[in-house]
């Protein structure tokens, strides 16, 4: 969980857009614009401007304000609309085949009329887990595009084992589509109650719904106290401050227990008198909701990636007996390659890029996560992490793997390197003096034009409560495959780790 604690000038800062005393709140904002130059401030800071704009504008309505916070609400409400209306015909399409949510930023200004001043970086949209795929579609037939390089079929079927959401971009528009709340061991239950409490609302005459003040709190305390960035910790605190007063306590306290964020009411409770906000309403909701006793949080559940599977019953059964090279290749010699990649091409090439997420749809069978947005690399997350990769012909050929320099820093830096079921070297990352690995190929290893790479961690024991950073092993950046007539000349250019 992100540290909360909250420094005397952010202090200031959050009691001048949320204190409805006149004077108390014009002292906070004095003391704030006295500790730091206003074009100097941090991002955190600077997101809450317009709200402290629009409070200071309601309780001291004659007290002169600096131009340029004016400004910045003018920003705040023209990018605001713009990125609402940009979402419109998708939502339309979405709420013609499903249910479809909005959340978070969007739905505080939907709520509370605040267009103008709770600042949003995309437009939030829930759909049901089950309603992914179809949604997917609707969003690409309709000419928006995953970002970062998302391909439609990982989103549809890799991503989603991962993630709890992704975005979208067309134009100047920008949506994060989120099909599950949040990751918990009540996860059913939890979906359930998040779509069963939503309030039927619209955005510009769209019909959609939005969630209940409960899982608005809900979902603004994950967002922002387990996952978020400083700001974003911020945000939670004026978003849930405005969000309490229109909370049932019972049903608060029921949301809280379902998602195991009740201790983080406490938390909250904290930071509002830190912000010397406790004798509010919203303070007083938070008190008599008595939120339950504190569970061990589940993380990530670890699930198998079915999609790329060719016969789970036998891979399954396979890992349960400890994954056994030898009948690993009986296996493959029988029944063929495990992997069953998402978009599988017979075309035989010298170089994948993977850091590509096309590259490895082509390509990639279990194991691997989803594309770094800074495309950097594609992280390995799984005990067994494969590479199906097709060949001209049977002969002997070397291969040459590599990672980016955050392999250096990989929770997994020793992994072993199966080719086709049988050993072939360990790869110890944090003691490389390279980020290029080769790794041989024998013919005589080879059941026919192809060749399937299996990278496996040392000691991969992760359980569900622990956290996704922790299962990734490799980050990968592209692999060569050459017939070893041509290494010689090849290698001549490169810098490999031997």
């Amino acid at each position: 969980m992100a540290d909360i604690a909250l420094s005397g000038r952010e202090a200031d800062l959050v009691h001048a857009a949320l204190s409805q005393d006149r004077s108390t709140a014009l002292k906070a904002w004095d003391s704030w614009c006295g500790s730091v130059i206003l074009e100097e401030a941090p991002h955190a800071e600077l997101r809450l401007l317009p709200m402290v704009h629009a409070n200071l504008s309601r309780v001291a309505p004659d007290s002169p304000l600096p131009a340029k916070l004016r400004g910045k609400a003018r920003a705040t409400f023209t990018f605001n609309r713009l990125i609402g209306h940009e979402a419109l015909p998708v939502l339309r399409a979405l709420g013609a085949a499903m249910p479809v949510m909005v959340t978070k930023g969007i739905a505080f200004c939907v709520q509370f009329n605040a267009w103008a001043y709770r600042q949003t970086g995309d437009v939030d949209v829930h759909v049901r887990y089950r309603h992914l795929r179809p949604a997917v579609d609707i969003f690409t037939g309709l000419g928006w595009t995953p970002k970062y390089g998302m391909t439609p079929r990982s989103l549809k079927f890799r991503t989603p084992l991962r993630r709890n959401s992704w975005n979208l971009a067309k134009g100047k528009g920008d949506i994060d589509l989120h099909w599950r709340l949040l990751e918990c061991e009540t996860a059913g239950r939890l979906a359930d109650m998040f779509w069963n409490s939503a309030v039927a609302s619209s955005l510009f005459g769209v019909p959609v719904m939005t969630p209940s003040p409960e899982f608005s709190v809900v979902g603004s305390l994950h967002h922002g106290f387990r996952e978020g960035t400083r700001a974003d910790i911020l945000q939670t605190l004026v978003d849930c401050w405005h969000w309490l007063p229109l909370c049932d306590r019972t049903h608060l306290a029921e949301a809280v227990g379902v998602s195991n964020t009740g201790p983080l009411l406490s938390t909250l409770e904290s930071a509002f008198e830190a912000a010397r906000l406790s004798r509010g309403a919203p303070a007083a909701v938070l008190r008599g909701a008595q939120a339950p006793q504190a569970r061990p949080k589940a993380g990530p559940r670890v699930r198998t990636d079915k999609f790329v599977l060719r016969h789970r019953q036998v891979y399954r059964m396979w890992e349960r007996l400890g994954r056994p090279e030898l009948i690993e290749r009986q296996m493959l010699r029988f029944l063929g390659p495990a992997s069953r990649p998402l978009a599988p091409s017979s075309n035989p090439r010298a170089a994948y890029d993977l850091r590509d997420c096309a590259v490895i749809d082509e390509i990639g069978g279990p194991g691997w996560g989803w594309p770094e947005p800074e495309h950097t690399c594609f992280w390995s997350d799984l005990g067994d992490n494969r590479l199906l990769v097709p060949l001209p012909a049977v002969r002997d050929y070397l291969a040459i793997f590599s990672v980016s320099a955050a392999a250096r820093s990989s929770p997994k830096p020793d992994v072993w390197v199966f080719v086709n079921g049988r050993r072939a070297q360990k790869i110890k990352l944090r003691s490389a003096s390279g980020t290029a690995f080769p790794i041989l190929v024998p013919r005589a290893h080879l059941f026919g034009r192809w060749v399937e790479f299996s990278f496996r961690p040392n000691h991969f024991d992760i359980g569900p409560a622990t956290a996704y950073w922790e299962r990734r092993s490799l980050p990968a950046v592209g692999l060569r495959i050459m017939p070893m007539e041509n290494v010689a000349a090849a290698l001549a250019a490169d810098t490999v780790t031997r």
